[in-house]
């Protein structure tokens, strides 16, 4: 529930400085690319789970995988896999 409220509070203050034209850096993740969705994919199947939102998967799909490995002894190993497969954040205007 921390995390949640952490997201929430971001999400406000991006809303309040950007309505009020307030020069800031915002942090953005690109898509994966094409090959390292594959290979996330590919060792999700492996252990019996999947990654929605095709070739183009939102943060939401993402939480949800992170929602059912919660309790799972491996957890941590999917959760590097994950990590592994997204584009680096970078930071603009």
């Amino acid at each position: 529930i921390i995390e949640e409220c952490m997201l929430c509070a971001n999400v406000a203050a991006a809303n309040f400085l950007d309505s009020h034209d307030l020069p800031v850096l915002f942090r953005v993740h690109e898509g994966p690319k094409e090959q390292k969705l594959e290979n996330l994919r590919l060792y999700l199947g492996e252990l019996g789970l999947g990654l929605g939102g095709g070739l183009k998967p939102q943060p939401n799909d993402y939480q949800v995988l992170m929602s059912q490995i919660a309790d799972r002894p491996d957890a941590h190993l999917v959760q590097i896999m994950m990590l592994r497969s997204l584009s680096q954040a970078m930071y603009q205007p």
